[in-house]
């Protein structure tokens, strides 16, 4: 906004003014010898009139304050969380929801509750690595049968992975009917020194 000085009157820049003059039978109630109250005229671009320009300061910005969220903690999810928050997760993505006698789900609880934030620790089939020594490479689909066989009586179903650097990979997708995936997959091995590093002390 921008105001200017001139003459006796205030002109203020606004965009729009109102020049009217008010009658009122206040004047003539009070023997007001004026005879009517004027009004200031009506405002004019600041382009028009002479004289300083005044720039007003800008209004300070005021940045909200975040209420204070409750503390985290973590802890194994139970059954009815599991299939409340976790089961729906995993279906909406295609995927079948790992035995949680083989898993264990823990949750991000705030305030006594589940927040919906959590992570698997499951156990998966990989099928690797596969060594062939020469002569046996007509052997690998046996191989492959023998681990279907394997599967199917033991745990009637389940899936396989295979995790394998270039070489027998392409053939071993092929006879286990496999889909590759579009995953990026990254490894550690996790024991009792290596985790002292990592928690905060």
């Amino acid at each position: 906004m921008h105001v200017r000085v001139a003459g006796v009157g205030l002109v203020v820049g606004v965009g729009v003014g109102i020049g009217v003059a008010i009658r009122t039978s206040i004047n003539q109630r009070y023997n007001n010898p004026m005879g009517e109250l004027k009004l200031l005229p009506p405002p004019v671009d600041v382009g028009e009139v002479d004289g300083p320009v005044i720039t007003l300061p800008a209004l300070p910005s005021v940045t909200p304050t975040p209420t204070p969220r409750s503390i985290a903690t973590v802890r194994p999810l139970t059954m009815e969380e599991i299939d409340r928050i976790v089961a729906p997760e995993f279906a909406a993505r295609g995927n079948q929801l790992p035995d949680p006698a083989q898993s264990i789900f823990f949750g991000v609880v705030r305030d006594g509750h589940p927040t919906g934030s959590f992570i698997t620790l499951q156990l998966r089939l990989h099928a690797d690595p596969v060594l062939l020594v020469e002569g046996d490479q007509a052997a690998l689909g046996m191989l492959v049968q023998a681990v279907k066989q394997h599967v199917v009586q033991h745990l009637e179903v389940a899936d396989v992975y295979v995790f394998t650097p270039p070489g027998n990979t392409q053939e071993l997708a092929r006879l286990f009917d496999m889909q590759p995936e579009p995953w990026t997959v990254f490894a550690k091995r996790v024991d009792a020194t290596d985790l002292k590093k990592e928690l905060p002390q």
